[in-house]
């Protein structure tokens, strides 16, 4: 699993502060606001889309994405 925090989530989920989502491989398994720092997550920013899979910034991200560091 990875963390990813971001600027704010939309979609079937909806946060106007910054969040952090967590992933198990493509599945969202968890969002909630940031209230204080979280070790071990990743920080991209940005708008996240939270429907069928996660989109940041209208990329596709998964938790393989995160780990190769292509972001």
């Amino acid at each position: 699993m990875v963390k990813i925090g971001v600027g704010r989530v939309e979609g079937t989920v909806s946060i106007e502060a910054p969040a952090v989502v967590t992933l198990k491989g493509c599945e969202v398994v968890d969002v909630h606001p940031l209230l204080g720092e979280e070790p071990f997550t990743l920080w991209m920013g940005g708008v996240a889309t939270v429907s069928e899979r996660l989109l940041v910034d209208g990329r596709p991200v998964d938790e393989e994405f995160v780990r190769r560091g292509v972001f």
